[in-house]
Protein backbone atom coordinates (compact mmCIF):
# COMPACT_ATOMS: atom_id res chain seq x y z
CA UNK A 1 0.00 0.00 0.00
CA UNK A 2 1.52 3.18 -0.96
CA UNK A 3 1.92 6.53 1.45
CA UNK A 4 -1.00 8.60 -0.24
CA UNK A 5 -3.47 4.98 0.22
CA UNK A 6 -2.70 4.87 4.19
CA UNK A 7 -3.27 8.52 4.28
CA UNK A 8 -6.70 8.13 2.58
CA UNK A 9 -7.46 5.52 4.63
CA UNK A 10 -6.54 7.23 8.12
CA UNK A 11 -4.15 4.70 8.68
CA UNK A 12 -0.80 6.02 11.16
CA UNK A 13 1.83 6.69 8.71
CA UNK A 14 4.84 7.55 10.53
CA UNK A 15 8.23 8.46 9.57
CA UNK A 16 11.77 8.31 11.54
CA UNK A 17 14.26 11.33 11.48
CA UNK A 18 17.24 11.53 12.74
CA UNK A 19 18.87 14.51 14.49
CA UNK A 20 22.31 14.27 16.52
CA UNK A 21 22.46 10.95 16.69
CA UNK A 22 18.63 10.51 17.89
CA UNK A 23 15.88 8.58 15.90
CA UNK A 24 12.52 10.51 16.37
CA UNK A 25 9.17 8.77 14.83
CA UNK A 26 6.18 10.89 14.09
CA UNK A 27 3.23 10.53 12.52
CA UNK A 28 2.63 12.08 8.71
CA UNK A 29 0.85 14.74 10.33
CA UNK A 30 3.63 15.64 12.45
CA UNK A 31 6.04 14.77 9.84
CA UNK A 32 4.18 17.74 7.74
CA UNK A 33 4.04 20.41 10.33
CA UNK A 34 8.17 19.63 10.78
CA UNK A 35 8.60 19.99 6.87
CA UNK A 36 6.80 23.43 6.77
CA UNK A 37 8.73 24.74 9.33
CA UNK A 38 12.51 23.17 8.00
CA UNK A 39 11.35 25.40 4.76
CA UNK A 40 11.33 28.20 6.86
CA UNK A 41 14.68 27.72 7.70
CA UNK A 42 17.63 28.57 4.89
CA UNK A 43 20.02 25.89 6.00
CA UNK A 44 17.56 23.34 5.41
CA UNK A 45 18.16 24.74 1.08
CA UNK A 46 21.50 24.33 1.98
CA UNK A 47 21.29 20.75 3.19
CA UNK A 48 19.20 19.72 0.15
CA UNK A 49 21.36 21.11 -2.45
CA UNK A 50 24.49 19.08 -0.74
CA UNK A 51 22.10 15.96 -0.77
CA UNK A 52 21.68 16.48 -4.45
CA UNK A 53 25.38 17.23 -5.01
CA UNK A 54 26.24 14.28 -3.33
CA UNK A 55 23.70 12.17 -5.74
CA UNK A 56 24.66 13.68 -8.38
CA UNK A 57 28.78 13.07 -7.76
CA UNK A 58 27.63 9.33 -7.05
CA UNK A 59 26.00 8.90 -10.28
CA UNK A 60 29.56 10.85 -12.18
CA UNK A 61 31.72 8.08 -10.15
CA UNK A 62 29.50 5.09 -10.98
CA UNK A 63 29.09 6.56 -15.21
CA UNK A 64 33.04 6.80 -14.92
CA UNK A 65 33.28 3.52 -13.54
CA UNK A 66 31.01 1.98 -16.48
CA UNK A 67 33.12 3.39 -18.98
CA UNK A 68 36.43 2.52 -18.02
CA UNK A 69 34.88 -1.33 -17.45
CA UNK A 70 33.95 -0.98 -21.35
CA UNK A 71 37.31 0.06 -22.08
CA UNK A 72 39.49 -1.92 -20.11
CA UNK A 73 37.86 -5.64 -20.36
CA UNK A 74 37.89 -5.61 -24.30
CA UNK A 75 41.55 -4.62 -23.98
CA UNK A 76 42.62 -7.30 -21.45
CA UNK A 77 40.60 -9.93 -23.51
CA UNK A 78 42.64 -8.90 -26.58
CA UNK A 79 45.73 -8.87 -24.50
CA UNK A 80 44.73 -12.36 -23.45
CA UNK A 81 44.16 -12.95 -27.08
CA UNK A 82 47.38 -12.01 -27.80
CA UNK A 83 49.91 -13.75 -25.55
CA UNK A 84 48.13 -17.23 -26.23
CA UNK A 85 48.27 -16.52 -30.02
CA UNK A 86 51.66 -15.74 -30.10
CA UNK A 87 52.44 -18.33 -27.56
CA UNK A 88 51.47 -20.80 -29.95
CA UNK A 89 52.64 -18.91 -33.27
CA UNK A 90 55.57 -16.29 -32.82
CA UNK A 91 55.08 -13.13 -34.48
CA UNK A 92 58.01 -14.16 -37.06
CA UNK A 93 56.16 -17.47 -38.09
CA UNK A 94 52.95 -15.67 -38.19
CA UNK A 95 53.62 -13.33 -40.84
CA UNK A 96 56.53 -15.08 -42.25
CA UNK A 97 55.15 -14.70 -45.59
CA UNK A 98 54.90 -11.13 -45.24
CA UNK A 99 58.32 -10.37 -43.90
CA UNK A 100 60.04 -12.98 -46.55
CA UNK A 101 58.45 -10.32 -49.15
CA UNK A 102 59.37 -7.27 -47.50
CA UNK A 103 63.60 -8.65 -46.73
CA UNK A 104 63.42 -9.56 -50.97
CA UNK A 105 61.90 -6.40 -51.37
CA UNK A 106 63.92 -4.34 -49.50
CA UNK A 107 67.16 -6.08 -48.19
CA UNK A 108 67.49 -8.72 -51.50
CA UNK A 109 66.10 -11.68 -49.12
CA UNK A 110 69.47 -10.68 -47.14
CA UNK A 111 67.89 -9.35 -44.15
CA UNK A 112 67.67 -10.55 -40.73
CA UNK A 113 64.68 -10.95 -38.23
CA UNK A 114 65.15 -9.90 -34.73
CA UNK A 115 62.90 -11.37 -31.31
CA UNK A 116 62.58 -9.42 -28.42
CA UNK A 117 62.55 -11.71 -25.54
CA UNK A 118 60.77 -9.14 -23.18
CA UNK A 119 58.12 -8.67 -25.45
CA UNK A 120 56.62 -11.26 -27.94
CA UNK A 121 54.48 -8.66 -30.33
CA UNK A 122 57.63 -7.54 -31.71
CA UNK A 123 60.66 -7.75 -34.36
CA UNK A 124 62.68 -6.01 -36.37
CA UNK A 125 64.29 -6.74 -39.73
CA UNK A 126 67.27 -5.35 -41.03
CA UNK A 127 70.63 -6.23 -42.96
CA UNK A 128 73.97 -4.92 -42.35
CA UNK A 129 74.10 -4.28 -46.55
CA UNK A 130 71.62 -1.73 -45.80
CA UNK A 131 71.94 -0.12 -42.63
CA UNK A 132 69.86 3.08 -43.75
CA UNK A 133 67.31 0.90 -43.43
CA UNK A 134 65.21 -0.73 -40.24
CA UNK A 135 61.84 -2.11 -40.40
CA UNK A 136 60.05 -2.62 -37.29
CA UNK A 137 56.33 -4.97 -36.80
CA UNK A 138 53.91 -4.60 -33.60
CA UNK A 139 51.22 -7.09 -33.58
CA UNK A 140 48.50 -6.31 -31.11
CA UNK A 141 44.74 -6.83 -30.81
CA UNK A 142 44.98 -8.71 -34.18
CA UNK A 143 46.65 -5.55 -36.02
CA UNK A 144 50.01 -4.98 -37.65
CA UNK A 145 51.70 -1.92 -37.62
CA UNK A 146 54.65 -1.86 -39.53
CA UNK A 147 57.50 1.37 -39.31
CA UNK A 148 59.80 1.82 -42.03
CA UNK A 149 62.83 3.80 -40.68
CA UNK A 150 64.63 5.45 -43.40
CA UNK A 151 68.20 7.26 -43.34
CA UNK A 152 69.02 9.08 -46.29
CA UNK A 153 72.23 12.12 -45.55
CA UNK A 154 71.35 11.36 -41.71
CA UNK A 155 67.95 12.48 -42.32
CA UNK A 156 65.54 10.12 -41.08
CA UNK A 157 62.42 8.83 -42.31
CA UNK A 158 59.60 7.48 -40.21
CA UNK A 159 56.90 6.17 -41.73
CA UNK A 160 54.08 3.76 -40.20
CA UNK A 161 51.31 1.80 -41.91
CA UNK A 162 48.91 -0.20 -39.77
CA UNK A 163 47.28 -3.11 -40.89
CA UNK A 164 43.80 -4.57 -39.21
CA UNK A 165 41.96 -7.89 -38.39
CA UNK A 166 44.60 -10.12 -39.42
CA UNK A 167 44.30 -12.78 -36.42
CA UNK A 168 43.74 -15.24 -38.96
CA UNK A 169 45.46 -13.96 -41.64
CA UNK A 170 45.79 -16.35 -45.29
CA UNK A 171 49.00 -16.71 -47.11
CA UNK A 172 47.65 -14.48 -49.83
CA UNK A 173 46.93 -11.45 -47.58
CA UNK A 174 50.47 -11.55 -46.30
CA UNK A 175 51.30 -11.01 -49.91
CA UNK A 176 49.47 -8.69 -50.67
CA UNK A 177 49.65 -6.54 -47.87
CA UNK A 178 53.86 -7.00 -48.29
CA UNK A 179 53.26 -5.45 -51.68
CA UNK A 180 51.33 -2.88 -50.36
CA UNK A 181 53.88 -1.71 -47.68
CA UNK A 182 57.01 -1.81 -50.46
CA UNK A 183 54.80 0.22 -52.86
CA UNK A 184 53.84 2.53 -50.32
CA UNK A 185 57.94 2.98 -49.39
CA UNK A 186 59.16 3.59 -52.71
CA UNK A 187 56.51 6.41 -52.39
CA UNK A 188 57.34 7.55 -49.01
CA UNK A 189 61.47 7.29 -49.68
CA UNK A 190 61.14 9.04 -53.54
CA UNK A 191 59.36 11.77 -51.65
CA UNK A 192 61.90 12.14 -48.59
CA UNK A 193 65.22 11.97 -51.04
CA UNK A 194 63.25 14.59 -52.82
CA UNK A 195 62.70 16.40 -49.98
CA UNK A 196 65.82 16.44 -48.22
CA UNK A 197 67.94 17.15 -51.53
CA UNK A 198 65.75 20.32 -52.63
CA UNK A 199 66.04 21.59 -48.98
CA UNK A 200 69.83 20.80 -48.37
CA UNK A 201 70.55 22.52 -52.00
CA UNK A 202 68.19 25.70 -51.32
CA UNK A 203 70.25 26.18 -47.64
CA UNK A 204 73.72 25.67 -49.60
CA UNK A 205 75.96 29.02 -49.01
CA UNK A 206 78.07 28.11 -51.96
CA UNK A 207 81.45 28.14 -49.84
CA UNK A 208 83.78 26.01 -51.90
CA UNK A 209 85.27 22.62 -50.06
CA UNK A 210 88.61 23.28 -49.30
CA UNK A 211 89.38 20.30 -47.00
CA UNK A 212 88.31 16.74 -47.31
CA UNK A 213 87.41 14.13 -45.10
CA UNK A 214 87.79 10.68 -44.64
CA UNK A 215 84.23 9.97 -42.60
CA UNK A 216 82.24 12.62 -44.98
CA UNK A 217 80.18 9.94 -48.00
CA UNK A 218 80.32 12.52 -50.68
CA UNK A 219 84.13 12.74 -50.51
CA UNK A 220 84.31 9.69 -53.03
CA UNK A 221 81.80 11.79 -55.60
CA UNK A 222 83.53 14.87 -54.84
CA UNK A 223 86.97 13.46 -55.75
CA UNK A 224 85.56 12.25 -59.64
CA UNK A 225 85.02 16.19 -59.91
CA UNK A 226 87.89 17.01 -58.03
CA UNK A 227 89.99 18.74 -60.98
CA UNK A 228 86.87 20.26 -62.62
CA UNK A 229 86.96 24.15 -62.64
CA UNK A 230 83.95 26.14 -61.15
CA UNK A 231 82.87 26.98 -64.72
CA UNK A 232 82.67 23.60 -65.53
CA UNK A 233 80.74 22.58 -62.31
CA UNK A 234 78.26 24.86 -63.50
CA UNK A 235 78.35 23.23 -67.05
CA UNK A 236 77.31 20.51 -65.50
CA UNK A 237 74.17 21.39 -63.43
CA UNK A 238 73.55 23.67 -66.99
CA UNK A 239 73.25 20.27 -69.17
CA UNK A 240 70.94 18.91 -66.52
CA UNK A 241 69.03 22.11 -66.35
CA UNK A 242 68.82 21.97 -70.51
CA UNK A 243 67.67 17.92 -70.64
CA UNK A 244 65.49 18.07 -68.20
CA UNK A 245 63.58 21.41 -69.71
CA UNK A 246 63.54 20.09 -72.49
CA UNK A 247 60.44 18.46 -72.50
CA UNK A 248 58.82 21.51 -71.03
CA UNK A 249 58.95 21.12 -67.85
CA UNK A 250 60.37 24.00 -65.23
CA UNK A 251 62.97 24.79 -63.60
CA UNK A 252 61.43 23.64 -60.45
CA UNK A 253 60.25 20.18 -61.69
CA UNK A 254 64.43 19.94 -62.60
CA UNK A 255 65.65 20.87 -58.85
CA UNK A 256 63.30 18.92 -57.00
CA UNK A 257 64.55 15.87 -58.68
CA UNK A 258 67.46 13.87 -56.77
CA UNK A 259 69.31 13.42 -59.14
CA UNK A 260 70.33 17.31 -59.86
CA UNK A 261 69.87 17.80 -55.80
CA UNK A 262 73.00 15.18 -55.42
CA UNK A 263 74.98 16.44 -58.09
CA UNK A 264 74.15 20.57 -56.90
CA UNK A 265 75.42 18.84 -53.54
CA UNK A 266 78.43 16.86 -54.55
CA UNK A 267 79.66 19.95 -56.78
CA UNK A 268 78.84 22.62 -54.75
CA UNK A 269 77.59 25.43 -56.58
CA UNK A 270 75.21 27.19 -56.48
CA UNK A 271 71.57 26.73 -58.98
CA UNK A 272 70.82 30.63 -59.33
CA UNK A 273 75.14 31.02 -60.10
CA UNK A 274 75.08 28.26 -62.92
CA UNK A 275 71.31 29.62 -64.09
CA UNK A 276 73.50 33.17 -64.47
CA UNK A 277 76.13 31.74 -66.20
CA UNK A 278 74.44 29.96 -69.04
CA UNK A 279 72.22 33.18 -69.37
CA UNK A 280 75.40 34.97 -69.37
CA UNK A 281 77.42 32.67 -72.12
CA UNK A 282 74.70 30.48 -73.62
CA UNK A 283 74.08 26.86 -74.24
CA UNK A 284 77.46 26.82 -76.24
CA UNK A 285 79.54 27.14 -73.20
CA UNK A 286 78.24 23.85 -71.82
CA UNK A 287 79.56 21.80 -74.48
CA UNK A 288 82.56 24.10 -74.39
CA UNK A 289 83.55 23.28 -70.67
CA UNK A 290 82.71 19.46 -71.06
CA UNK A 291 84.06 17.78 -74.09
CA UNK A 292 87.78 18.38 -72.67
CA UNK A 293 86.94 15.69 -69.50
CA UNK A 294 88.00 13.11 -69.21
CA UNK A 295 85.95 9.35 -70.50
CA UNK A 296 85.34 8.64 -66.75
CA UNK A 297 84.28 11.60 -65.36
CA UNK A 298 81.74 11.91 -68.55
CA UNK A 299 80.56 8.54 -67.85
CA UNK A 300 79.45 10.00 -64.32
CA UNK A 301 77.80 12.58 -66.02
CA UNK A 302 75.92 10.40 -68.28
CA UNK A 303 74.82 8.01 -65.43
CA UNK A 304 73.55 11.46 -63.40
CA UNK A 305 71.69 12.54 -66.34
CA UNK A 306 70.02 9.53 -67.02
CA UNK A 307 68.91 9.39 -63.90
CA UNK A 308 67.41 12.47 -63.87
CA UNK A 309 65.38 11.41 -67.12
CA UNK A 310 64.42 8.60 -65.32
CA UNK A 311 62.76 10.63 -62.17
CA UNK A 312 61.15 13.01 -64.49
CA UNK A 313 59.42 10.32 -66.03
CA UNK A 314 58.56 8.04 -63.40
CA UNK A 315 54.95 7.97 -64.07
CA UNK A 316 55.80 6.57 -67.27
CA UNK A 317 58.77 4.44 -66.89
CA UNK A 318 58.71 2.59 -69.73
CA UNK A 319 57.67 5.33 -72.11
CA UNK A 320 60.47 8.52 -71.99
CA UNK A 321 59.19 11.72 -73.21
CA UNK A 322 60.75 11.63 -76.81
CA UNK A 323 61.82 15.26 -76.99
CA UNK A 324 63.51 14.21 -73.54
CA UNK A 325 65.27 11.17 -74.56
CA UNK A 326 66.51 13.11 -78.31
CA UNK A 327 67.72 15.94 -75.88
CA UNK A 328 69.86 13.93 -73.83
CA UNK A 329 71.04 11.87 -76.63
CA UNK A 330 72.09 14.81 -78.85
CA UNK A 331 73.62 16.56 -76.36
CA UNK A 332 75.80 13.63 -75.21
CA UNK A 333 76.59 12.95 -78.99
CA UNK A 334 78.05 16.92 -78.82
CA UNK A 335 80.80 15.00 -76.28
CA UNK A 336 81.89 12.41 -77.97
CA UNK A 337 79.29 9.35 -77.05
CA UNK A 338 77.03 7.25 -79.37
CA UNK A 339 74.10 5.55 -78.63
CA UNK A 340 75.64 2.11 -78.49
CA UNK A 341 78.32 3.87 -76.23
CA UNK A 342 75.68 4.85 -73.53
CA UNK A 343 73.81 1.53 -73.65
CA UNK A 344 76.56 -0.57 -73.16
CA UNK A 345 77.84 2.10 -69.92
CA UNK A 346 74.24 1.79 -69.01
CA UNK A 347 74.74 -1.96 -69.02
CA UNK A 348 77.56 -2.35 -67.62
CA UNK A 349 76.56 -0.15 -64.30
CA UNK A 350 73.31 -2.41 -64.41
CA UNK A 351 75.63 -5.50 -64.16
CA UNK A 352 77.75 -3.58 -61.16
CA UNK A 353 74.57 -2.92 -59.53
CA UNK A 354 73.30 -6.60 -59.42
CA UNK A 355 77.01 -7.87 -58.65
CA UNK A 356 76.86 -6.12 -55.75
CA UNK A 357 73.53 -6.15 -54.71
CA UNK A 358 73.18 -2.40 -54.76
Amino acid sequence: MTLYDKMRKGKQVSLNIRANGRIFRMNWLNSFVFFIKMSSNPFFFVFLQQLKISYMVTIIILIILLILALLIVPLMRDMVKDKQELADTPINKKFEILVSKINDGLFDGRGEVVLFDDDSRSMNLFSDDNRNYLIQFYYSKGNLTITLNYKFFQKELIHKELYQGLRNISVFMQKDIANQFLEVCNKEIIAHQKKVGYDDVRNMSGVQDLFRSESDPTSVLSDVYSDLSLSQKKSVINLMYLIGKSAGDDEGDVEHTVAFSQEVLTLNVLPEDCIKQNSTYGEGKIFEDLKPLDRSVLDMIVLACFQLVGEMNVETPNQIDPLMESCFFDSFSKLGYSVDDIEQLLQKMMAMQQFFGL
